[in-house]
């Protein structure tokens, strides 16, 4: 765990973040002021973000739906699978009865459909752009 704070010291160092002591913890735990996030410490020693892959979260969702048949609780669950309790309800809701391939597929076409709205808000602005070019108005 040291070793692991200590990597986590020398990123942070290295991002320009400092470190703060709050309550009873120290610097040594892990505990910094967050760079992005001005006023707020963050848990660099236990805080890894992660993307997971469709499959991926097709296959926790599987596990934990067999978990919580065995009668564990959802926090629980949500520790034995390393994720937060509100991203088990969101992938829950999201991806509830979906097998891997349409998991992928749903993704992909949050993808394309983001990608399509970005296409149509460029051509908005190229549209009012014109219209004023037209009225004589630039």
């Amino acid at each position: 765990m040291a070793q692991l704070v200590e990597r986590h010291l020398a990123k942070v160092e290295v991002a320009g973040s400092t470190p703060v002591a709050r309550s009873n913890r120290t610097v040594g735990q892990g505990l910094f002021r967050c760079p992005s996030k001005p006023g707020r410490a963050i848990n660099c020693a236990l805080r890894h973000s992660r993307k997971h892959t469709p499959d991926q979260i097709v296959r926790k969702l599987r596990e934990a739906a067999r978990l919580l048949a065995e009668g564990k609780q959802v926090p629980v669950v949500s520790k034995h699978l390393e994720i937060s309790e509100q991203t088990h309800h969101r992938w829950r809701k999201q991806f509830g009865g979906l097998k891997a391939n349409d998991a992928k597929r749903l993704k992909e076409l949050a993808h394309e459909n983001t990608r399509l709205k970005r296409i149509v808000a460029d051509k908005e602005l190229e549209i009012d752009a014109l219209r004023e070019v037209a009225k004589g108005n630039f």
